[in-house]
């Protein structure tokens, strides 16, 4: 597939859980206080990107159907770990998603989250984009400090 196929998760995610023989997920019957959302790594690539308004839009469009499914959650948009560009590029149209959406619920966690980690120490040997337990640990951590004023836990 192109690019531009591969990156518009929100219908790839619809049309996956269609298609198993299982019934789709009833969204009502548990209710999450906060929900955490880490899409934005696969969607860029050292020689390509996603048309920077259809990024957005796709974002809010799925941010909206999280919100349909968990209208009382708290919704954390967290961007990609992966330093440089065009992975700074996709921290900031998260960001402006979020912002545009207005959402007093809805929380972008994307500004210098690259500065979490450390590579290679807290990822995976040989891979700069997936944390290992070290990692997913300094993550927590920092989650932490940014959900616990929000959620008063």
């Amino acid at each position: 597939t192109t690019p531009g196929n591969d990156w518009d998760m929100p219908r790839f995610f619809l049309r996956t859980i269609k298609q198993q023989a299982s019934p789709m997920w009833n969204f009502s019957s548990w209710q999450p206080d906060a929900f955490f959302i880490a899409l934005g790594t696969n969607d860029f690539s050292d020689s390509w990107q996603p048309p920077q308004a259809d990024y957005i839009t796709q974002y809010k469009d799925f941010i909206g159907k999280l919100r349909v499914w968990y209208p009382s959650a708290h919704i954390f948009c967290v961007g990609p770990w992966k330093a440089g560009v065009p992975w700074d590029n996709c921290r900031a149209w998260i960001g402006q998603a979020v912002s545009e959406l207005a959402d007093p619920q809805v929380h972008a966690v994307v500004s210098g989250n690259t500065t979490w980690l450390t590579y290679p120490a807290d990822f995976v040997p040989g891979d700069e984009y997936h944390p290992n337990i070290q990692g997913h640990t300094k993550i927590a951590e920092r989650l932490r400090d940014i959900v616990q004023p929000v959620m008063g836990w």
